[in-house]
C-alpha cells in the first residue's frame, strides 16, 4: 500500500492484540494508536473491514479513538 500514510502488524493471541511491527509515512512518534474496536470487530467477524471514506461510512459506529485518529479510510 505505497500511499498509506500509516500501516502496522497486530497478532491476537487470545484476548491480548501484539503489535510487532508499525510504520508512517512522515516523522511523529513510533508508537501510534488504533482503534481496537476496528481490529475486534474483524477478529469476530473472520471478515476485512474496508471503509474508503470512514466519515460517511454508514457501516461503522465511530469510536472515540476513530475520531481522535483522524481516519479517512482503512483496512484491517
Amino acid at each position: 500500500f505505497p500511499q498509506a500514510d500509516r500501516g502496522m502488524v497486530l497478532l491476537a493471541e487470545g484476548d491480548r492484540l501484539l503489535v510487532r511491527a508499525q510504520k508512517q509515512r512522515y516523522g511523529g512518534a513510533s508508537d501510534f494508536a488504533y482503534s481496537r474496536t476496528i481490529v475486534k470487530k474483524a477478529l469476530d467477524e473472520g471478515m476485512a473491514l474496508l471503509s474508503e471514506d470512514v466519515r460517511e461510512d454508514r457501516n461503522l459506529v465511530l469510536s472515540a479513538t476513530m475520531v481522535s485518529l483522524n481516519l479517512r479510510s482503512f483496512l484491517c
